[in-house]
């Protein structure tokens, strides 16, 4: 499998204000939201994790999934599923940006 991209790691960098998207502290671990095979490293299907969080999506996929942190293979449009961030509801773009987006149907 291929390294993530210089540019790909600053744009998410960028994006986030290297904070982890999960919890706020500064991320040291880049996630591939869809298995990198088929999401490869778009910059929708990147997200910065600190350590922790980024072994709490590995150890609790359903929920990790339920927050848009791992996304099935069969989906189309990585950029159309939201994240759950210390922030709020976000998605994000092919081109680096982030958008607030409503919580998903079903996630109360």
């Amino acid at each position: 499998m291929s390294d993530i991209p210089t540019k790909a790691r600053g744009v998410v960098k960028e994006r986030q204000n290297h904070q982890c998207a999960r919890c706020g502290n500064r991320y040291q671990e880049l996630h591939h939201r869809m298995r990198r095979r088929e999401g490869l490293h778009g910059y929708e299907n990147l997200v910065g994790l600190c350590g922790t969080c980024h072994r709490w999506v590995h150890k609790h996929p359903k929920q990790a999934a339920a927050e848009g942190y791992i996304i099935p293979i069969h989906v189309d449009d990585i950029s159309a599923v939201p994240i759950h961030t210390f922030m709020g509801w976000l998605t994000f773009d092919s081109d680096g940006g982030s958008a607030f987006a409503s919580e998903p149907k079903g996630q109360n």
